[in-house]
């Protein structure tokens, strides 16, 4: 579907799902607002009415602009007018030259050829870069050679759309170096289009299915799949993704790597996203494929008779919500399998023929959540990943300790889990990576965590238990390279995709920090300095001051979310000190990154004297719901904000003010400087009692010299930046927004601002559009 975005009366209103677009204008219909309806990037013809997009004669002020490599799908939605954007002619050469550099200029004899490269890419950008950076190291000999298959036809068989890209997109594929990059490109077309691919998928697969050679560990594929996609990105082959851990492949770019995949041994059929309800081939036609993608589908019935797939490696039918079988005579058609992901599917068992997949390496599951019994797996000798978060199993048989090749196996939420057998952990001595996490009904978590404790290759744990006594005491992280521990309430911590399995991250969700528990957190903080994530603590109304109590003066990221008897992090700030007053050890003083969220009786950051903390380490500070907290720092101590890059606040609906306090510095004009030396981003959301940002008595020069991102929105109450002189000459951006019930009728008033350009702070909050309304 093509993307919304909406124009209100000048005011430009970002990503507005489907439902509220007519609701929206309904209301700024009447009010006469003049709106503009942008459709991006529309692949085919759309039903407005559908789409609850309002068109027609009731809808005068209402304008549609929608943009489309094709000219047939503007005919279909009888566009009034159309505006036809030419391809790049004189910027072409400067892009061009752009990618590859200077040579260009410098070898006279290259010029000419690159000269008619460019003209056969016919000023397309994609073309240009896919092309230039495929090129730009290649000899003279490779660049004539280059312009010759640029010059031959494009296969006549093939849509017009992606014709004029075939030869230049293939040309960049041939000039891939590796294998490995190769296959990797290949395996992105069996994503749907516009997909965030995530790297670990093609990690997974990548390994499956042997791509790798010389192979040291997981990580390193990991390690190998990153460099990849870096490689092709730069190419123009794949694009970056909005969220680390994942990328993406353009749709034109995507079809020429599926035209090539059927072009050598890699041949795939991919009916990804199509809306099939059911795919059932005939006999014959697949012979020679090797993968087959019909991930994200609504299929609920796969072939129950024979199918000619004997080449097949790879078959990916995962996220087809209904599909709850898979016959014995399907899977006898595909023994030479490497690669079987069915995972967000519905099945509850799997045929007796799974027994016949004895080429199977990687193996996913996850989210089949009716699927109870996996004995049957025991027979996969050669497999090395399996995956089973989130289903139904119940325990882990006896069985499964013949899987010797096992690298990878992952054990995550699975409630009904009870027991594991004993000796089976241990058995899998090539275990490189385990997750597994014991509920409450787990019976024996502390035996097996002690068979885990002697898997000598294993370099990731991700282990979740009830309680601090499942865990050894003679546990230790010093073998693993990353880890995940969560101790207490089971907490979803971020998105599988993108956890660095070389981090270390610390979950504590108990009540009680009790000195057996913080006994053993010194121990593993002091190996590794992980992670620090408190939750749902409330035995203290000062939890910081508890863990400096015990020596955890080191602690470098610090997360608290739920702690309810929270009042500030750190007391009074006697215990810091020697007998003269003087500073033993500075709080804070190793604080990387800081988040508080919901603590609801959060009402200042520190009780003691700010000569006891320092800031200077500090880079990301973020503070979510805490509603009693009216300030954050004191201006004395803002002097140490030295590193801090980014600072967030949202929903603090008691917060005046950012920064507080009296008094300059004095006659000496430079003690009233206060630098921001490295803070890019500042964003202040839906806190109504927020006035300014900076608020010292006093004449003060604030600079900002690398900010460039200023958000706020929501701040009804907000007047001014701040008092003094603040500079900002890199300020690029300001968004200012709020939404606010008004009028008779309730009419929901939206007021959106948005600066480009440097521009001073405070004169640009002074112009936003409620100043003064409110």
């Amino acid at each position: 579907m093509a993307e919304i975005g909406t124009a209100v009366a000048g005011k430009v209103v970002d990503s507005f799902y489907e439902g509220e677009v007519q609701e929206l204008v309904d209301i700024s219909i009447r009010k006469g607002d003049k709106i503009l309806i942008i459709l991006d990037d529309v692949w085919d013809e759309l039903n407005l009415e559908n789409l609850c997009i309002p068109c027609g004669n009731n809808y005068m002020n209402c304008k549609i602009l929608l943009t489309s490599r094709s000219e047939k799908v503007c005919q279909k939605m009888n566009a009034q007018s159309k505006i036809c954007v030419n391809s790049l002619l004189k910027e072409a050469w400067i892009l061009f030259k752009r990618v590859v550099g200077e040579r260009l200029e410098t070898e006279s004899n290259l010029k000419q050829v690159a000269l008619k490269v460019v003209e056969e890419c016919g000023g397309l950008p994609l073309l240009l870069q896919a092309v230039g950076n495929a090129l730009k190291n290649e000899s003279i000999k490779s660049w004539n050679w280059a312009l010759t298959q640029l010059q031959k036809h494009a296969p006549l068989d093939i849509d017009e759309g992606i014709s004029k890209a075939f030869t230049h997109l293939k040309l960049s594929y041939d000039y891939l170096r590796s294998e490995e990059a190769k296959s990797c490109f290949l395996l992105c077309s069996m994503f749907p289009e516009d997909y965030d691919i995530p790297l670990e998928k093609l990690v997974l697969y990548g390994v499956g299915l042997e791509k790798f050679d010389d192979l040291d560990s997981i990580e390193d594929a990991r390690g190998r799949v990153q460099n990849t996609v870096n490689s092709l990105t730069s190419s123009g082959l794949l694009l970056k993704a909005n969220e680390e851990g994942f990328t993406k492949m353009h749709d034109v770019v995507r079809d020429v790597a599926l035209l090539i995949a059927s072009e050598v041994n890699n041949k795939f059929l991919v009916k990804a996203r199509q809306g099939l309800t059911e795919w059932l081939p005939r006999h014959t036609g697949l012979e020679t494929y090797k993968g087959i993608s019909l991930m994200y589908n609504d299929i609920n019935k796969l072939p129950d008779y024979n199918v000619n797939i004997q080449q097949l490696e790879l078959f990916l039918v995962f996220g087809n919500c209904h599909l709850s079988i898979i016959s014995d005579e399907f899977i006898r058609c595909m023994k030479k399998v490497k690669v079987l992901d069915i995972s967000w599917n519905d099945f509850s068992s799997l045929p007796q023929s799974f027994l016949l997949l004895t080429k199977l390496h990687m193996l996913d599951l996850h989210g089949n959540t009716s699927f109870h019994d996996i004995s049957i797996l025991g027979e996969l000798k050669d497999l090395e990943i399996l995956i089973l978060n989130k289903t139904g199993i119940t325990e882990i048989p006896e069985v499964i300790s013949q899987l010797l090749n096992l690298r990878v196996l992952q054990v995550r939420e699975c409630v009904n889990l009870s027991r594991i057998t004993q000796g089976v952990i241990s058995a899998l001595w090539r275990l490189e990576e385990l997750s597994i996490h014991f509920k409450l009904k787990f019976k024996g978590a502390y035996d097996c965590i002690v068979e885990v404790m002697s898997l000598s290759k294993l370099t990731y744990l991700d282990v979740a238990v009830p309680n601090i006594d499942d865990i050894p005491p003679q546990f230790t992280s010093e073998n693993l390279k990353g880890f995940v521990i969560q101790i207490g309430e089971y907490i979803q911590y971020t998105s599988e995709w993108n956890i660095s399995r070389s981090n270390c991250y610390l979950f504590l969700s108990t009540i009680h920090l009790s000195i057996p528990l913080l006994k053993w957190l010194k121990k593993l903080i002091e190996i590794s300095r992980p992670h620090i994530f408190l939750s749902r603590i409330n035995s203290s109304n000062s939890i910081m001051s508890a863990l400096y109590d015990e020596g955890f003066i080191e602690l470098e990221h610090i997360e608290l979310k739920y702690c309810d008897n929270v009042s500030w992090l750190v007391d009074n700030g006697k215990r810091y000190h020697n007998d003269e007053g003087k500073t033993e050890e500075k709080l804070f003083k190793e604080l990387k990154h800081l988040s508080l969220s919901y603590l609801r009786n959060l009402e200042v950051l520190w009780k003691c004297p700010y000569e006891y903390v320092s800031l200077t380490n500090l880079v990301t500070l973020s503070i979510d719901n805490c509603h009693k907290l009216e300030r954050v720092f004191p201006v004395n101590v803002t002097h140490g904000l030295g590193n801090l890059k980014k600072l967030e606040i949202k929903e603090c609906f008691d917060l005046k003010e950012v920064i507080y306090g009296g008094g300059g510095g004095g006659d000496d004009e430079s003690e009233n400087v206060i630098v921001f030396p490295f803070l890019a981003i500042i964003e202040i959301e839906a806190s109504r009692e927020f006035k300014r940002f900076f608020n010292a008595a006093g004449n003060w020069r604030i600079k900002y010299p690398s900010l460039v991102t200023v958000g706020i929105y929501d701040c009804f109450s907000m007047e001014i930046w701040g008092l003094g002189i603040h500079e900002t000459p890199k300020l690029e951006r300001l968004d200012a927004s709020c939404f606010q019930a008004t009028g008779e009728e309730g009419y929901l008033e939206y007021f959106s601002l948005t600066l480009d350009g440097p521009c001073a702070i405070n004169e640009a909050v002074s112009s936003a559009p409620w100043t003064g309304f409110f």
